[in-house]
């Protein structure tokens, strides 16, 4: 394994100096999913699988995908309301607006879009028993009384929906609402569900236990998990599964623990999407059989802790006069197994910096390359803040940076 640096060069022009540009960016920043030319590396594993429909085998372990196709083309929204209502509900656990024991009340019978439905009265049911029913089921009415709670009505809540699919970074989702006309209109991609399915396995991890349950007592009646997988095998820990129409989905997970050398070990976890079926039994073998591939064929390692990684950037106009690029977090990458010697690692760094800089604020970026394509891109963030200096010392700072471009290389073609 091999590191290189390639520098950023260093002008007036080239210093970050946008305000919006040193905010820190989305936690999707460090999920890019490295979507092209993956499969075609020499030497990559093939599931051999060949469908019509987009789908993909995600390592949500190093947010790398396996195998796919069609993975940006639009597909179906079914998955994305009901992962995004679950996320949006878990934020407010989070933020205490919602307690997970809370009794919501059942929704005006008007307001319940036609399709899947938790309630047999008119009585309430826990917030917890909620999202249970919009994972296991995807039932309208758990989703359209979390949306009256959350936002108040429903065309609020959509609009919710909406902010928080582009807040996660799911730049190519459109919910316009769960009305029977307006639910072919939800759009969203493999890509888009992939980094919503790894917000929550940062930010709401519960949601894979809350979707591996078989069976949902609500009032007396028995609802079953409609991701039937999650019965076959203990290893799989959710998340979506719907076979009662056509347009169906599936998203299922799957967690194995992997040793990662010197004693430590990894909850590794993959994610099958598929999120227009035709034929729901079997693609769920085809699911279980792209999980099996996935965990025979292709191994997690460690390349770096978490903590700094490359050398001190200078930092004009500070308080501080370098800045230190430090990973947020440790870098996994998912290899073919027993093709380690085959990854190589590219740093890209700036000359230098502006102050002010705020802590994890992007400064450059490392890229993970098997056989010389990119398997991921990670940010490289500040791992304190800098301040600007005086008005002395950012007068000193702003003649160096007249005088700087003079002495450095023109840049690269």
């Amino acid at each position: 394994m091999g590191l290189m640096t390639k520098p950023m060069m260093v002008s007036p022009v080239g210093l970050k100096t946008s305000a919006t540009a040193r905010r820190v960016v989305s936690w999707a920043m460090g999920l890019i999913l490295m979507m092209g030319g993956v499969a075609q590396a020499a030497g990559w594993p093939s599931p051999g699988v060949a469908m019509p429909k987009p789908w993909a085998l995600i390592d949500l372990s190093s947010q790398q995908v396996l195998a796919g196709s069609g993975l940006n083309s639009p597909v179906s929204g079914e998955s994305a309301l009901a992962l995004l209502t679950v996320g949006l509900a878990h934020e407010a656990l989070q933020k205490g607006r919602l307690q997970r024991t809370m009794v919501l009340a059942a929704p005006p019978d008007p307001q319940i879009p036609a399709g899947p439905r938790l309630f047999v009265g008119p009585s309430g049911e826990s917030v917890q028993t909620l999202i249970q029913g919009v994972l296991l089921i995807q039932a309208r009415d758990a989703m359209v009384a979390l949306g009256l709670a959350l936002a108040g009505d429903m065309p609020r809540f959509v609009d919710q929906l909406n902010l928080f699919a582009q807040r996660v970074g799911m730049r190519n989702t459109t919910i316009f609402g769960l009305e029977p006309e307006r639910l072919s209109e939800n759009k969203t991609t493999i890509s888009d569900l992939s980094i919503l399915v790894s917000w929550l396995q940062l930010q709401a991890p519960t949601v894979f236990a809350d979707s591996q349950v078989g069976q949902l007592s609500v009032q007396g009646i028995q609802h079953d998990n409609r991701n039937r997988l999650a019965l076959l095998d203990e290893a799989v820990d959710g998340l979506l599964g719907s076979g009662d129409r056509a347009g169906a989905h599936l998203l299922v997970t799957m967690v194995r623990r992997q040793p990662l050398g010197s004693g430590a070990s990894l909850e590794r976890r993959l994610l099958v999407v598929m999120p227009e079926v035709e034929g729901f039994e079997a693609a769920s073998r085809i699911a279980l059989r792209l999980l099996a591939f996935g965990f025979r064929n292709f191994d997690v390692v460690e390349l770096a802790p978490a903590g700094p990684f490359a050398n001190d950037i200078p930092v004009y106009r500070g308080h501080r006069s370098l800045a230190r690029p430090t990973l947020a977090q440790r870098l996994l990458v998912t290899i073919p197994r027993g093709r380690m010697d085959q990854i190589r690692l590219e740093q890209t760094l700036p000359r230098g910096l502006l102050a002010p800089i705020a802590v994890g604020e992007p400064l450059g970026h490392v890229e993970v390359q098997f056989e010389g394509q990119t398997l991921r891109r990670v940010p490289l963030v500040s791992s304190e803040p800098i301040a600007e200096a005086g008005l002395l010392g950012r007068a000193i700072d702003s003649l160096r940076l007249l005088m700087l471009p003079l002495s450095l290389p023109p840049p690269r073609p």
